[in-house]
């Protein structure tokens, strides 16, 4: 009762996470909201629309479902699970190697590591001339997904000159990511996360499942859910506004393998 009534708002970020852990979860997601004045302004890509015909790996329906609901799902994105799976196997190598490090989080100018609100390892993948030449097919992918940017810079003028990338392996044994916003003010200002999933034979009681939590303007009646929950399955792409759209990485119960590119 003492630890549920106290301010928790003095004490510093990762202190505080590990409180609301011993809480409970639901207690955490709820503490963890983005408060509205704390979000930047979200990309109106419908009102940006100058020219349809640079339209290709997009709709119109797409910008519409990304300015309203934030997020759109596409299978198959390189075509065949077999390409998904050269990736993949090319990530575990990195992982062998031990390139992929304890991932950590931040808020504001905050930086901690709690294994118990983030359970991945990741790489940055910011030296194309290292990782290339082991990982021909990981940077195919890369180029495949920056085409996104470059259409939406064309259809939408988008002016999304930088991107950031990494690949993320969890663990398995419960390994999750805890509820948060990839960009507010004083942080980040990230606008598209696109996600690439490489898990094949991935099945439901693997968990691991992205929960999106939708924005209110999204949802018409209480009846109706708050939450989307999308199974990392392989070769499926996800791709979100990074200051609209809270998420979470359910515990995943095998290794869950993603990689994610962030346009600024």
């Amino acid at each position: 009762f003492y630890l549920r009534a106290m301010d928790l708002s003095a004490l510093p970020s990762g202190f505080k996470f590990q409180i609301l852990s011993m809480l409970g979860s639901d207690t955490l997601n709820r503490t963890l909201e983005t408060k509205s004045e704390e979000r930047l302004e979200a990309v109106r890509f419908c009102e940006g629309l100058k020219d349809q015909s640079a339209l290709q790996l997009f709709s119109e329906a797409d910008l519409q479902a990304l300015d309203t609901q934030g997020y759109i799902v596409r299978d198959h994105f390189l075509g065949s699970t077999d390409a998904s799976l050269i990736v993949k196997q090319e990530v575990e190598r990195l992982c062998e190697t031990g390139e992929l490090r304890q991932a950590g989080m931040s808020q504001g100018t905050e930086r901690w590591a709690d294994k118990g609100a983030r359970g991945d390892i990741h790489l940055w993948l910011n030296d194309r001339s290292k990782y290339e030449p082991t990982c021909p097919k990981l940077y195919e992918l890369l180029d495949a997904i920056q085409k996104m940017q470059h259409e939406l810079n064309n259809a939408c003028d988008f002016k999304s000159e930088k991107t950031q990338v990494q690949v993320a392996c969890y663990p398995g044994g419960g390994a999750r990511y805890v509820r948060h916003l990839d960009a507010s003010k004083g942080g980040s200002s990230r606008r598209i996360t696109v996600l690439y999933y490489m898990n094949e034979n991935w099945t439901k009681a693997d968990g691991g499942e992205l929960r999106v939590y939708l924005p209110t303007t999204a949802t018409v009646s209480e009846a109706e859910p708050t939450t989307v929950d999308i199974e990392p399955l392989a070769d499926r792409v996800v791709i979100f506004q990074s200051r609209l759209v809270e998420h979470e990485v359910l515990p995943a119960h095998q290794r869950r393998y993603a990689l994610t590119m962030w346009f600024y």
